[in-house]
């Protein structure tokens, strides 16, 4: 019976800069990580930014309603972007704020020179 033969094994680099078939440098990789995290935080940062708006309309929301039974509130913020806030309860309050929005658009589409 024969003895088995020995596989050949290859030198693996104990250094990965010494590795021949490495993509990407040290130094590249340092970079990377860097815009990695860069992005990571600039996207947690609107995420907090988001959360707070979100509780500002919210509590706009809660003031409109200690006058209001059902309304929305349609505009844009001092940066420009959209901000909707409704409070419609019930079925009937929804039929009644599409009737007066449309008749309200028109009013003010009339007025227009």
């Amino acid at each position: 019976m024969a003895a088995p033969r020995k596989k050949p094994t290859k030198k693996v680099a104990q250094d990965k800069e010494e590795a021949p078939d490495r993509i990407v440098s040290k130094a590249e990789q340092a970079a990377l990580d860097q815009l990695i995290l860069q992005a990571m935080l600039r996207y947690k940062g609107e995420d907090l930014e988001l959360k707070s708006k979100q509780k500002e309309l919210m509590h706009l929301a809660t003031m409109a309603q200690e006058y209001l039974s059902s309304f929305i509130v349609i505009g844009y913020s001092l940066q420009g972007e959209r901000a909707i806030v409704t409070h419609i309860p019930t079925a009937k309050d929804e039929s009644a704020l599409i009737d007066l929005l449309r008749s309200t658009l028109i009013d003010l589409a009339n007025e227009r020179p």
